[in-house]
């Protein structure tokens, strides 16, 4: 395999991960789709879900701050 086809067939199984991070991952990986994916598996995948409970969690504790605000100012 090359760099490339390890690239396309990275794109295929996480559209949703960051382009550029999968092309670093095909580089680190250039002859073995097995050894990217499971790259992406096991280091990728966690980061990106623990980035997105974290902002979930800052968002939401704004907005019940914000709406707890609201209701002590109308009260």
């Amino acid at each position: 395999m090359t760099v490339k086809s390890v690239f396309y067939s990275l794109q295929e199984v996480f559209p949703q991960i960051d382009l550029r991070i999968l092309k670093a991952v095909a580089i680190e990986h250039p002859r073995d789709v097995d050894a990217a994916v499971e790259f992406v598996l096991s280091e990728v995948l966690p980061c990106i879900s623990e980035t997105k409970e974290t902002s979930y969690t800052l968002n939401n504790t704004h907005d019940a701050e914000h709406s707890l605000a609201n209701e002590l100012h109308d009260a």
